[in-house]
C-alpha cells in the first residue's frame, strides 16, 4: 500500500497478501483505502508502533481470510483497540508483538473467527485481552509466547451472549486466565503442543485437556468436572476451607496417562470433601496428590470405609504436603492409599509428625526448613518391626536450598530431627530444589538431626553439603557410612558408638569424627578433618591429593591408637592437631627437630620430633625422650603437655607426654601415651610448621 495515497487494491485469484505499513508518521492504511482481496486465500498484514494501538477495518475491506496486526512490541500507555467486525469471510484474526504493560486490548471480530494471540507481553497482572461481545455459541483461541509467569494476560468477555465453549489451543508457551463476565461459559477444551499456565478459569463446569504440552490449570468452580490427556497436568482446585458451603467439597477430576499432580489448595477439614459427591484420580502416570497437612492428618483419621466415601482413588505415587502443619499430625498410609511411596513435606516439618504406613524402600522428602515449635518427623516404615523384617529401607530426600543459589549467598537449611526406629538401610539424597537452576553456592548446607539406632548401612549422595553430626550416629548396628556418592562434603560423627565402622568420605572437603570401636575412616580428595575418636582407628586420607588434610588427637585417655595412612609432610601438606595442647605457640616455637645433643623444652616447644631408626620397645623409647627433652620438673608447669613425633625408619609414632607428674625431670612409661602411627611418612625432617596446628 501507498503512504498518503487512497489505494483501491483487487487481488487476484491466488493467495495474495497485502501488506500496510503504519509505523511511519504517515500511516498506508485509513478508512478510505479500497480493498479487495478476491478469490483464494487472502491475507492483510498491518504493521503499527503505537503506544495507543487503534485499528479498525470498515467494510471497505472485503475478500480477507486472513488478518494480522503487529505492533512492534511497543508498550502501551493506554487501552487500545483492533476492530474488524465490520468485514465478512474473515477466518483467522492474529495479534503479534503486543505489549500490554497494565492496559486493556478490544478485540472485536465476526462470528466464526479464530483468534491467535502471539508474542504478548503483560508486564502487569492487569493486562486484558477483551474478546467482546459475540453471538456464535463457541469460540477458538490460539496462545503462543502470552504472559509470563510472573503476570498472565487475562482473556476475558470470552462468551458475549452465547458462547458456552471455549477452546484454547496452545502452541507456544503461555500464561493466561480466562474470565467470562456474561457467565455462560460451560465448557473449556485446551489443546496443542506447548506449555500452558491458565491461573483461573471462570464458570466451566467441564474442562478437557488434550494439549501435548505440560498444563497447569486452577478452577474453584462448584461442580466442575475435569480431564486430563497424557501429558503432564497440574490441576489445582481453589476452593475455600469452608465445610459444608454449597460451592465446595463436589468435584470430578481424572489426571489422565501423564505424571498428573492434583492439587487440593486451601482445605483443611475431612468435611470439607462431601462424602459420594467427589471423584479424585490420578489415572496412569507417576501421579502425586497435594493437599494441607491438615487435611492428610484429619483423613487419616477416618476408617477405610468412610475414607472410601471421600472419593480419592489409591492411584497416586506421592503425596505431598503443601504446608507446615499448625499442630501435631499423624498421617497414615495405609488410609490415605498404600500406592503412595514417597511423601513431599514441602514446606518442612513442625511440631511433631508421624508417617505410619510407608513401605520399605519409600521415600521421604523435606523442601523446606522445620519449623519453631520442636520440629520432629517420625517415620514408622510398614512392617519393619515385625520380625524377619531384616533389610528394610528408607530414603530421605533434603532438597530445601531454594533461593541461596540465585542470590550468590550461602544458604542454610535446617530440617529437624528424623527418627526411623527398625529400618537397616537409609539412603539420604543432599540436593537443591530441582526448580532452582542456578548454580550451588560454595557453602550451602543441608542439616538434619537423624534418629535411626537400628541403621546397619547409611549412603549418602547429592550435590549439597550436608551436616548430620548433630545427633551422633552410635546405634549398636552401624557397620557402614558412604558417602562417596555427595560431591559437596559431609559432616558426620559416629561418637559414642562402641563397634567399629566404617566411615567413607566425599572428594570435597569432610568433617568426619569417630566413635569408641576400632572404625576405618577414608577420606576423599578434599581437605578433609579427621576425628578418630577413642578406638583404634586406621584413618586414610588420600594420597597425594594436593589438599590440606588435618588429623585430630585428642587428650590421652579418649584416643586410641590410630594409623594414619597417606599423610603428605612440608608446606601446603596435611597437619596435626592435638586437641590436649591448645592453639600451638608461633611458628619459633611450634616445631623442632630435637637429639640427645640437642634438647627441645617442653616449656616452650609443643611438638618434638626425635629420629629414631631402633625405637622398638618401651625402654629406648623413653631413652630416646629423655635425651631429647628438657623437662621443667614441675607437674603444675603450663605448657608441659608435648606431642613428640619419633621416626624409626618406617613409620612414625605419635606420643603424648603429659607432664611430669613424678617431678623428677625424668620421662617414665605412665607419663606417655602412644595416639598413633603414621604410615609412610619417610623422615620427620620433612615435616615443618605448617604439618602442626
Amino acid at each position: 500500500m501507498t503512504t498518503g495515497v487512497v489505494d483501491s487494491i483487487t487481488g487476484t485469484s491466488g493467495n495474495d497478501t497485502i501488506i500496510a505499513d503504519n509505523t511511519g508518521a504517515n500511516p498506508q492504511l485509513s478508512i478510505a483505502d479500497q480493498i479487495d482481496g478476491g478469490a483464494g486465500t487472502d491475507t492483510l498484514k498491518i504493521y503499527d508502533n503505537s503506544a495507543v494501538p487503534s485499528i479498525t477495518l470498515t467494510s471497505a475491506v472485503q475478500g480477507i481470510e486472513n488478518v494480522y496486526v503487529n505492533d512492534s512490541n511497543t508498550e502501551m500507555t493506554n487501552n487500545g483497540s483492533v476492530d474488524v467486525s465490520a468485514l465478512t469471510g474473515v477466518q483467522n484474526l492474529t495479534l503479534d508483538l503486543f505489549n500490554l504493560a497494565a492496559n486493556k486490548l478490544t478485540v472485536k471480530a465476526g462470528d466464526g473467527v479464530k483468534y491467535a494471540f502471539q508474542n504478548i507481553a503483560s508486564g502487569n497482572a492487569a493486562s486484558t485481552i477483551d474478546l467482546g461481545n459475540k453471538t456464535a455459541t463457541s469460540m477458538d483461541v490460539e496462545v503462543n509466547k502470552v504472559g509470563d509467569s510472573t503476570n498472565d494476560v487475562t482473556i476475558e468477555n470470552v462468551t458475549g451472549a452465547k458462547v458456552d465453549t471455549l477452546n484454547v489451543t496452545a502452541s507456544g508457551k503461555s500464561y493466561i486466565e480466562v474470565a467470562d463476565t456474561a457467565g455462560t461459559l460451560k465448557t473449556v477444551n485446551i489443546s496443542g503442543s506447548a506449555d500452558l499456565t491458565v491461573t483461573d478459569v471462570a464458570d466451566a463446569t467441564t474442562i478437557a485437556i488434550t494439549n501435548t504440552g505440560k498444563t497447569a490449570l486452577s478452577t474453584g468452580v462448584a461442580k466442575v468436572s475435569v480431564t486430563g490427556g497424557d501429558a503432564a497436568e497440574t490441576i489445582t482446585f481453589t476452593y475455600a476451607d469452608t465445610a459444608g458451603n454449597a460451592d465446595n467439597g463436589e468435584f470430578t477430576v481424572n489426571g489422565g496417562k501423564g505424571d498428573d499432580t492434583i492439587v487440593i489448595k486451601n482445605y483443611t477439614d475431612r468435611g470439607d470433601l462431601k462424602d459420594d459427591k467427589v471423584t479424585i484420580s490420578g489415572g496412569d502416570g507417576n501421579d502425586t496428590l497435594s493437599m494441607t497437612s491438615e487435611l492428610a492428618a484429619d483423613l487419616s483419621g477416618l476408617t477405610a470405609s468412610a475414607y472410601a466415601k471421600k472419593g480419592i482413588a489409591n492411584d497416586f505415587e506421592t503425596l505431598k504436603l503443601s504446608n507446615n502443619a499448625s499442630a501435631n499430625g499423624t498421617v497414615d498410609l495405609s488410609i490415605l492409599g498404600s500406592n503412595i511411596t514417597k511423601v513431599d513435606y514441602n514446606q518442612g516439618i513442625d511440631y511433631t509428625q508421624t508417617l505410619n504406613g510407608l513401605a520399605s524402600d519409600g521415600t521421604v522428602e523435606l523442601s523446606g526448613a522445620k519449623g519453631t515449635n520442636s520440629p520432629s518427623l517420625i517415620v514408622n516404615v510398614k512392617d519393619a518391626a515385625v520380625a524377619g523384617h531384616n533389610s528394610d529401607v528408607l530414603n530421605i530426600v533434603l532438597n530445601g536450598l531454594t533461593g541461596g543459589s540465585t542470590s550468590g549467598t550461602v544458604n542454610t537449611v535446617d530440617y529437624g530431627s528424623i527418627t526411623a526406629a527398625s529400618v537397616e538401610t537409609v539412603n539420604i539424597e543432599s540436593t537443591v530444589d530441582p526448580t532452582n537452576t542456578a548454580a550451588l553456592v560454595s557453602g550451602n548446607k543441608n542439616i538434619a538431626a537423624l534418629t535411626i539406632n537400628n541403621v546397619q548401612n547409611v549412603v549418602i549422595k547429592g550435590d549439597a553439603y550436608l551436616d548430620i553430626s548433630g545427633t551422633p550416629l552410635a546405634g549398636n548396628s552401624l557397620a557402614k557410612i558412604d558417602a562417596s556418592g555427595n560431591s559437596a562434603g559431609v559432616k558426620m560423627s559416629t561418637a559414642g558408638a562402641t563397634q567399629g565402622i566404617e566411615l567413607i568420605g566425599t572428594d570435597a572437603a569432610d568433617d568426619i569424627t569417630g566413635g569408641n570401636g576400632a572404625d576405618v575412616i577414608t577420606a576423599g580428595k578434599g581437605g578433609d578433618k579427621v576425628t578418630g575418636g577413642q578406638g583404634d582407628d586406621t584413618i586414610n586420607l588420600g594420597a597425594a591429593d594436593g589438599k590440606t588434610d588435618t588429623v585430630v588427637f585428642r587428650a590421652a585417655g579418649t584416643n586410641g591408637k590410630d594409623t594414619i595412612n597417606d599423610f603428605e609432610a612440608g608446606n601446603n601438606g596435611d597437619v596435626l592437631k592435638v586437641t590436649v595442647l591448645g592453639t600451638l605457640v608461633g611458628s619459633a616455637g611450634t616445631y623442632t627437630t630435637a637429639s640427645s645433643t640437642s634438647k627441645g623444652d617442653t616449656a616452650a616447644y609443643k611438638v618434638i620430633a626425635i629420629t629414631d631408626n631402633a625405637a622398638s620397645d618401651w625402654s629406648d623409647v623413653l631413652t630416646k625422650m629423655n635425651a631429647a627433652l628438657t623437662i621443667a620438673g614441675d607437674t603444675n608447669a603450663a605448657n608441659a603437655e608435648t606431642a613428640v613425633l619419633i621416626d624409626n625408619g618406617t613409620d612414625t609414632r605419635v606420643y603424648l607426654f603429659s607432664d611430669d607428674s613424678t617431678n623428677n625431670t625424668t620421662v617414665e612409661s605412665s607419663e606417655i601415651t602412644l595416639v598413633g602411627t603414621i604410615s609412610g611418612l619417610g623422615d620427620v625432617s620433612d615435616l615443618v610448621s605448617g604439618n602442626f596446628a
